[in-house]
């Protein structure tokens, strides 16, 4: 394959990815679901859109309600604003620019690979596969079980996001790009569309960051926040170190992942994911008190 038609196919699935992407990075300050709330919130940073107006998702059954969301992030391309857009243009430049220096990450990574890190990523790979869905399912059941409200959001937006994101986004686009893994020797710009390739974009990473999103979207702790995302880390490194990806695979899996993550609990569970100081209303016995939260 001539270097130009791999470069332009690379720009070719990158615009696939922020394009299918889209929802989750533009919406991501939409207007939630509408429901009662104990207190009034009001944020420092006003949302950059408003989606339509959605029965509490309360009274809908959970199928409903993932029906629901995959009908609106599939739609949402078409409704991107200015955020959009600016965010449709970073995502593109983030996976381009990654793609830029594939070959040099993957000899960097492969010149350090050992029989200890091979066996590391072995270990820490679970966390990209079954150990993430185990843990957004063993948190969903706990939740309900001891009346846990945020820890049975975590394994209910949870498993929407990974059936999302790793369930139906990053296939498509693995079918639509073709890559070729890096083991396979035919260097980071073999692209063959709908023949089998599979490695643009990582869906164990994509998986992972989808998880490590919806944990650190529902988490005040700032330790909580850091062992997710360093998780997430974890298995995209352990892809690259078994020559499973290319460094702009693992970006784009984790574009994807996150974007969808925050993207669905945005949808059900706004306040958890506002950035900024944020100030509410609070109804007291005398009053009414101010109450802030960072």
């Amino acid at each position: 394959m001539k270097p130009h038609s791999g470069h332009s196919k690379s720009c070719l699935a990158a615009a696939a990815l922020v394009f299918l992407l889209s929802p989750g990075i533009a919406w991501s300050h939409s207007a939630p679901l509408p429901g009662p709330h104990p207190i009034l919130p009001v944020t420092t940073q006003p949302s950059h859109n408003a989606e339509a107006s959605h029965e509490p998702s309360g009274t809908h059954s959970y199928p409903r309600r993932v029906v629901s969301d995959l009908h609106a992030l599939l739609t949402g391309p078409c409704r991107l604003d200015t955020a959009g857009w600016r965010d449709f243009g970073l995502g593109v430049a983030a996976v381009g620019l990654t793609s830029a220096f594939d070959e040099s990450i993957r000899t960097n990574i492969q010149d350090g690979r050992s029989t200890g890190s091979d066996r590391f990523a072995h270990d820490v790979r679970p966390l990209g596969q079954w150990g993430a869905l185990a843990f957004v399912g063993g948190a969903w059941v706990a939740g309900d079980a001891t009346g846990n409200s945020n820890l049975a959001a975590i394994g209910k937006d949870g498993v929407e996001a990974s059936l999302f994101a790793a369930g139906i986004v990053t296939p498509l686009l693995k079918e639509i790009a073709g890559r070729s893994r890096p083991d396979a020797g035919q260097g980071p710009h073999d692209f063959h569309p709908f023949t089998g390739g599979a490695s643009f974009p990582s869906g164990e990473a994509t998986e992972a960051f989808a998880v490590a999103s919806v944990v650190s979207a529902h988490s005040h702790q700032i330790w909580i926040k850091g062992a997710a995302w360093g998780a997430a880390g974890l298995v995209g490194w352990e892809r690259m170190n078994l020559d499973r990806h290319w460094a702009s695979d693992i970006v784009a899996g984790s574009l994807i992942g996150a974007g969808i993550g925050e993207w669905v609990v945005h949808r059900h569970q706004p306040e958890t994911i506002a950035g900024g100081l944020q100030w509410a209303v609070a109804p007291t016995r005398r009053g009414a008190e101010i109450v802030l939260t960072w």
